[in-house]
């Protein structure tokens, strides 16, 4: 499934997915929206070394130095089946550590920056917001904790840690995929997307290749990327994946992914 798919149609299949797993747990999933405060104004052209064909721009600079453009649509070169092209990534700051997160989608300028590819970096940043995994009322219900639930119910073997360590264990789901959505993607439970994220080292003097096109500018300054409810269609999306055989395994799940909790 490409992301240049009709996101519309997905979409709708990834809420009714989402309306059936709140049904199925009497309406308890809550997603705590912190959206990241980016009101500022971000010329991509302050950062330009020297434009190349068709319109892209390099701003390629140090790790040190990406801190304004953290929570913006960029591009990185990369290949999509074997051909070279454009990838779109944002910046995202987790636990202090800079990341970044491709998808493996290539940008075409005719084009733009499409509702996928909106969808994939969105969910990217909406999952890395600090009131994602958050302790709120709701408990092993709160989407931060919700999700490990539903990656556990499809993958034994962090099923089986979330039984065994609680929380502890739910903090720590996706760490190495770089994040939940990531995890998801890796287990199978978000169709058609495809994120890679990767921890930056701010030590790292070398360059990161980043470039922008005038497609990725609004009078806003650069995009950030926005996608309503895109951390529902997540969770939607997983339950279609799991099936409800599957998700018989959350209810003996949800209450201990906050076991432990402080």
């Amino acid at each position: 499934m490409n992301m240049n798919m009709n996101m519309n149609s997905v979409a709708d299949d990834f809420y009714i997915g989402y309306e059936k797993l709140q049904t199925r747990f009497d309406n308890l999933i809550v997603v705590v929206e912190d959206k990241p405060d980016q009101t500022a104004f971000v010329d991509a052209e302050d950062y330009a070394n020297q434009e190349i064909f068709g319109g892209f721009v390099d701003i390629s600079m140090p790790v040190k130095d990406l801190g304004p453009l953290v929570g913006r649509v960029l591009l990185t070169p990369g290949k999509f089946n074997g051909v070279d092209s454009f990838c779109p990534v944002v910046l995202t700051r987790v636990s202090g550590k800079l990341q970044i997160t491709r998808m493996n989608q290539p940008f075409d300028p005719e084009f733009g920056i499409t509702e996928g590819i909106m969808f994939g970096l969105a969910l990217k940043q909406d999952t890395s917001a600090s009131s994602f995994g958050s302790h709120v009322k709701a408990g092993g219900y709160e989407a931060g904790h919700f999700a490990p639930v539903l990656i556990g119910a499809a993958n034994d073997v962090i099923g089986e840690s979330i039984k065994q360590n609680g929380d502890q264990a739910t903090h720590q789901i996706g760490k190495k995929a770089g994040g939940v959505a990531e995890q998801m993607i890796v287990d199978g439970l978000l169709p058609g997307i495809s994120l890679k994220t990767v921890e930056l080292d701010m030590k790292n003097p070398d360059p990161i290749r980043l470039f922008w096109h005038p497609k990725l500018e609004s009078e806003d300054g650069l995009i950030v990327p926005k996608y309503e409810n895109s951390v529902n269609l997540m969770l939607g999306a997983a339950a279609n994946s799991l099936g409800s055989f599957a998700l018989d395994k959350v209810g003996g799940l949800v209450n201990d992914a906050v076991r432990g909790s402080h």
